[in-house]
């Protein structure tokens, strides 16, 4: 999906406002960064097919971190316009 398209959802999505506040109101604690999950694995990355967790649940899905928080930190904080 076009970068555009995937910030738009975003910052208008109600669980991703919900959890990104969540977040800031922990001190940023990493296990609460806002991150996006496949519904179905084998699917690709389209508004259907997404959702917002914690990266925390969504680490717990998958059994593993497959991202790094730093990254996920600077993309959350260019989205929402936080420096």
């Amino acid at each position: 999906m076009p970068r555009e398209v995937f910030y738009e959802w975003a910052k208008n999505h109600p669980d991703f406002l919900k959890l990104f506040k969540r977040w800031v109101s922990s001190g940023n604690d990493r296990k609460l960064v806002p991150t996006v999950n496949r519904i179905n694995s084998s699917g690709g990355y389209s508004l259907d097919n997404v959702e917002w967790l914690t990266n925390s649940a969504n680490c717990s899905l998958a059994g593993s971190v497959r991202h790094d928080n730093r990254a996920q930190i600077k993309a959350i904080r260019e989205l929402v316009g936080v420096k």
